[in-house]
């Protein structure tokens, strides 16, 4: 008898109609939520002109990653947001004190 109110309940679970009626309000916040953050992601972070006071193995870019790769403890998760001034140069991460450096020198 259990097995047979396991997959009742289930069923109902994955009852589209049921799930819809319980989650509409949930749904439009949250689809409301993802479209404000993906427009505000995609606005550029960083100084707009440019810049040719960029340090040793950095180079300008309108473009760049705001989660630079680092010779330890990156961030598990970065934004997708454009990031506009000085970054490392391909190959090089940054050390902890913020300069660019190749992997093997950190």
């Amino acid at each position: 008898r259990e097995p047979i109110v396991f997959l009742n309940l289930l069923n109902q679970l994955l009852d589209f109609r049921f799930v819809f009626k319980m989650n509409t309000k949930f749904c439009l916040l949250f689809l409301l939520f993802v479209c404000i953050a993906s427009f505000v992601s995609a606005m550029p972070q960083g100084d707009l002109t440019d810049s040719t006071d960029c340090g040793e193995n950095e180079e300008y870019t309108t473009c760049g990653n705001l989660c630079p790769k680092r010779c330890v403890g990156g961030l598990p998760f970065c934004s997708l947001r454009c990031f506009i001034g000085c970054r490392c140069k391909s190959g090089y991460v940054l050390n902890k004190e913020n300069k660019c450096v190749l992997p093997e020198n950190c």
